[in-house]
């Protein structure tokens, strides 16, 4: 598997990860309104959001706020309907790979 192909893969299997895309699901979010909904830290939703910037699958819009400093940014899906179909793959292969471990397991 290539390099970008697991890290994608491992991004979108992770459960933080899915928190995330649900909340996305709802509506736009700030990076402290998704940590919040993930139930992470900021940090780990920042650097989720990079990496599900990176592949395409989120965008984000500056939001002005009238106030000195850099503006919020604003997240949402890229593209929903290819990420729900990819979630779904993913979700599959959790249960399938659960599934062959137990299976290992009970031998």
């Amino acid at each position: 598997m290539k390099p970008l192909t697991r890290q994608l893969v491992r991004l979108m299997a992770d459960d933080t990860t899915g928190r995330m895309l649900d909340a996305l699901r709802e509506q736009p979010l700030t990076a402290p309104q998704l940590a919040k909904a993930a139930l992470t830290s900021q940090n780990t939703a920042a650097t989720t959001l990079d990496l599900l910037l990176a592949h395409g699958i989120v965008n984000s819009q500056a939001k002005g706020t009238g106030n000195p400093g850099r503006p919020s940014r604003v997240w949402r899906l890229a593209a929903d309907d290819a990420v729900a179909t990819f979630d779904r793959a993913c979700d599959a292969f959790k249960y399938e790979l659960l599934r062959s471990q137990l299976d290992e397991y009970n031998g």
